[in-house]
């Protein structure tokens, strides 16, 4: 057996009647088979193509986030099963969502850091120089609820305004939309809640007695309560038996 074109190989036994190589690259390979008797020869032809085998491309699972924190696309789970004809190639497209920049999107890893709620769809496109394949995740961030903060509870007296103050509460990623707020009265002598919608309400009691309200804070899409008591004291009387 000799080769007579093609990348070069090393025959194993090439004066033998099977003979063997292994292809290290892609292309046509051709041989010529001698064949003699001791007296006459023949000789015969064969063509051997390597084929490229296409690279698998993993973007990985379906991922959770949150706003304002980084997320990470990694496509170092991709392979090419014969490693030929050249090292992988990577590039990360945004197909779907409230547009981002993509930080190394020609890299294996990729990364981007979300402003807004929603699903965020990517494909992957990876190339072996010869074939490419795709593969698609889909990143959902999802809001995280406000925390409602109604304060202490209180001590007060008759005829004298409480002010109930939400402005601990807060919002940890901020959307999709500023707290609004929510007082109502649950328990205790009625009253008239001034500012009921606001972060600051305010009522005057006139009656001794535990007041009781609820705080509701909604950041648009989730909402928290909290809960706040108000003790109206009674005020010791202040005795005058007048002057001598």
């Amino acid at each position: 057996w000799t080769q007579t074109a093609g990348p070069d190989v090393t025959l194993a036994g090439a004066d033998a009647a099977q003979a063997s190589f292994t292809p290290t690259a892609l292309g046509t390979y051709t041989f010529r088979l001698l064949v003699s008797d001791g007296a006459g020869e023949a000789d015969d032809t064969i063509t051997l193509v390597v084929q490229n085998r296409p690279p698998v491309a993993d973007a990985g699972p379906d991922r959770t986030g949150l706003v304002q924190v980084l997320v990470v696309l990694d496509g170092s789970a991709s392979s090419d099963p014969d490693g030929v004809p050249s090292p992988l190639s990577f590039a990360w497209v945004q197909t779907d969502g409230p547009p981002v920049t993509l930080a190394g999107a020609d890299s294996v890893q990729a990364s981007f850091t979300p402003t807004a709620l929603g699903a965020y769809t990517f494909r992957l496109l990876v190339s072996d120089g010869a074939a490419e394949a795709s593969d698609d995740i889909s990143v959902t961030v999802l809001n995280l609820p406000p925390i409602a903060d109604a304060g202490p509870d209180q001590t007060g007296l008759v005829g004298i305004p409480i002010v109930l103050d939400a402005s601990a509460s807060s919002d940890p990623d901020d959307v999709p939309s500023p707290l609004s707020f929510g007082w109502i009265q649950t328990d205790g002598p009625a009253v008239t809640l001034v500012g009921a919608d606001s972060v600051l309400a305010t009522f005057t009691p006139t009656a001794l007695g535990t007041y009781t309200f609820r705080l509701l804070v909604t950041d648009g899409a989730a909402e928290a309560g909290d809960a706040i008591s108000v003790t109206i004291l009674n005020q010791a009387p202040t005795a005058d038996a007048g002057s001598d």
